[in-house]
């Protein structure tokens, strides 16, 4: 019997310690072990009372343990599986001394003064306290899992099932073992009683090892690392202190240094045990669930190709314990061409660098033919030609993702296990869930990168736009609206000497591909109006024509450009050229509005640079004083009622009609109503980018002489 007891309180030490190693900060861990050695040490009090003289020690210290049970226990089951209740300091403290009360009662005379034999003991009045105490959290223990088995459902309610179960069998056994069997006068199995609570260790471990909160890998990896560490530690402090006992200027700098060494490398020491014990003891070995949540989880995480490329190939060499992984993503993020000379991850190098493998044509036109997630390499080898031997040697599976476009993505080739066992179905299965699921994480890190370019952008946009809108003689008013993230519309204003040139432009089209475009334009522009002597506004835009056109060769996607240049030198008198048609003109003096019709250029510019020199020449127009001039592109004449196409637009007939009921108004006033007035046609629905500039000639006041 007593190697039975000794047995069995060693084994439950030690499996008391799992949940500690797993996740020492975990509160139900915590209270699961102090529970485990609360019982233990109540099984040794009870063997040894049984089997030794020393009867009144040995019955005091029956109580010791049991001290702490129904707190850890209650602190158990209100946190395992889920928490129920908040465990503020306060309460933790109440609780533990409560329990470190009876605790250290227990080796007094409080609760037993003496005991004679097992039938012939003295209690104390403190024996009725502890009583109540015990029976109370047992009480609420019992309600508590009683009522979350009734909440509870699924895995949840399993776990606390089990849990149920160990206690339910703790105390069958213990009766039936200690009550029920001496009365009918069998004694001599008394010792059987307190081995059952080993039930109750079992069952909780039980349902902790076989759900979320365990993982055997890592429960081997930690106990062999901290063997290995502590006894290491142990045996270097051993060694300083055999060789430097009697020599203090020795012995003290040693420990210093010891402590140092250990307090930078411990860790790092620890972690590669944990995965050269792992993959020592059980080579091969996952779990498929763990597996799928943990891949999900990196992918989550993944904010760019780079760390995804290193969180796949860490899940496939490290959990799945696969010897040789080849990732593959594009260099075009969308296109899959010239896949043998794309980049490969390499772990070792932490770079990216040319894949030994060549992926040849006749192997891709197989996959995008074949559309499958994975690809057994021995099985393809007979059906495509021309495949690289080297990858029918090193390779088993190839695994491909695709977009919604049925591109390819990602492709990666995975060699042998490191068990050398052959793949399963299960296997299998994994590796095709594990592709299929690198499709979405991919297409959210091109979200990212997206939004950090569209960002970027905006930002661009948005401090490019000319803050002070100075022309002489003049008021100006300007507003742009993008109805994209990016929108393709812009307006500039430049000043160099006495000149002064406003430029109003529509990329087709919205979005950061117009918004690029449109960068460009602004920058031609720019450079043209300030590094050069050109003045004209149709000069300006035929050279800005030419440097477009060069550009747009080098583009597959060529945008056509709308837009008008204006010129003035005194705000009166304004030179422009383009293809806009909106430039509307309020003749104060005559109370109606001019609409002039710009169509210098039939294409826009940036299409073509054979246009007749006939298309480059500017046009002019005056303003007089209070007149006004409204510059817009045709997002505001062509914006759509309730932003529905099949509905009527807003039109010229509306525009005129407002500045002629407010053309005497300030620009500000102008373009505030002209924005509400937009805004409640559109019900704020846009498709396309708005932009307008208002300039009004102001009054020149007379000096009198």
């Amino acid at each position: 019997m007593l190697v039975l007891y000794i047995t069995l309180i060693v084994l439950n030490f030690f499996l008391s310690l799992i949940p500690i190693i797993k996740n020492w900060k975990n509160i139900a861990n915590i209270a699961f072990t102090i529970t485990s050695i609360a019982i233990l040490q109540w099984m040794l009090a009870c063997y040894m009372l049984w089997n030794t003289e020393n009867m009144l020690f040995w019955v005091k210290m029956a109580f010791l343990g049991p001290s702490f049970l129904p707190t850890s226990l209650y602190v158990f089951v209100t946190h395992y599986p889920r928490k129920i209740i908040n465990l503020t300091p306060i309460k933790l403290a109440l609780l533990t001394g409560i329990s470190l009360f009876f605790a250290i009662a227990s080796l007094s005379n409080f609760i037993i003064i003496d005991i004679k034999s097992m039938t012939d003991v003295t209690f104390n009045y403190g024996h009725k306290l502890w009583s109540i105490y015990f029976l109370s959290f047992m009480s609420i223990i019992f309600i508590t899992i009683y009522k979350k088995i009734n909440q509870y459902t699924g895995q949840d309610k399993l776990k606390i099932t089990y849990i149920a179960l160990g206690i339910i069998l703790t105390i069958s056994m213990s009766v039936f073992f200690n009550l029920i069997l001496p009365l009918f006068g069998i004694t001599n199995l008394t010792n059987i009683g307190p081995l059952s609570v080993s039930c109750l260790i079992y069952c909780s471990l039980y349902a902790m090892l076989k759900h979320e909160l365990m993982d055997i890998k890592v429960v081997i990896g930690r106990s062999t690392s901290f063997i290995i560490i502590t006894t290491t530690i142990v045996l270097s402090y051993l060694t300083l202190f055999s060789f430097a006992k009697d020599n203090n200027t020795v012995l003290y700098p040693g420990c210093i240094l010891l402590s140092v060494i250990w307090a930078f490398y411990g860790a790092e020491a620890q972690d590669k045990l944990i995965t050269s014990a792992t993959r020592k003891f059980i080579k091969g070995w996952y779990d498929y669930k763990i597996i799928l949540f943990k891949f999900s989880q990196l992918t989550h995480k993944s904010s760019n190709l780079s760390e995804l490329v290193n969180n796949i190939y860490n899940l496939f060499s490290n959990d799945i314990e696969i010897i040789d992984i080849q990732v593959f993503i594009p260099e075009w993020f969308d296109k899959f061409k010239e896949t043998s000379k794309k980049l490969i991850y390499h772990p070792n190098k932490q770079n990216l660098e040319t894949t030994p493998f060549k992926i040849t044509p006749e192997l891709i036109k197989f996959i995008l033919k074949t559309k499958e997630s994975i690809y057994d390499i021995v099985d393809i080898s007979n059906k495509v030609t021309n495949i690289d031997p080297n990858l029918t040697k090193k390779g088993n599976f190839i695994l491909v993702s695709y977009n919604e476009e049925d591109e390819i993505i990602a492709l990666i080739i995975i060699g042998q296990k490191l068990s050398e066992k052959k793949y399963t179905k299960e296997d299998s299965q994994l590796l095709k869930t594990l592709s299929n699921q690198i499709t979405p994480a991919m297409q959210k890190i091109k979200q990212i990168r997206l939004n950090g370019e569209i960002e970027i952008a905006q930002k661009i946009q948005s401090e490019i736009i000319p803050q002070n809108h100075v022309i002489p003689n003049c008021t100006t008013s300007a507003y742009l609206r993008s109805s994209d993230e990016v929108g393709g519309d812009f307006y500039d204003i430049h000043t160099k000497n006495n000149h002064n040139w406003i430029i109003l432009g529509d990329v087709a089209g919205h979005g950061i591909g117009s918004g690029m475009v449109m960068l460009m334009i602004q920058s031609i522009f720019s450079s043209l109006i300030h590094s050069s002597k050109l003045i004209d506004p149709a000069s300006i835009n035929k050279q800005a024509n030419k440097i477009l056109c060069q550009n747009f060769e080098r583009l597959s996607e060529p945008r056509p450009i709308s837009l008008v240049t204006l010129h003035t030198e005194d705000g009166k008198t304004f030179k422009f050229h383009g293809n806009h048609e909106n430039l509307f003109i309020y003749k104060h003096n005559e109370k109606k509005v001019i609409h002039h019709s710009i169509n210098h250029l039939p294409f826009g510019i940036g299409l073509t640079d054979e246009l007749k020199n006939k298309c480059f020449q500017s046009s002019s127009i005056s303003l007089s004083e209070k007149d006004v001039l409204l510059l817009a592109t045709d997002g505001l004449t062509e914006a759509y009622k309730e932003g529905n196409p099949k509905k009527e637009q807003f039109n010229d007939t509306r525009i005129k009609q407002l500045l002629e009921d407010i053309g005497t108004e300030s620009t500000e006033t102008i373009k505030t109503n002209l924005i509400e007035n937009i805004n409640t046609f559109t019900n704020k629905i846009f498709l396309d980018d708005i932009t307008f500039i208002i300039i009004k000639h102001n009054e020149i006041k007379k000096v009198l002489t």
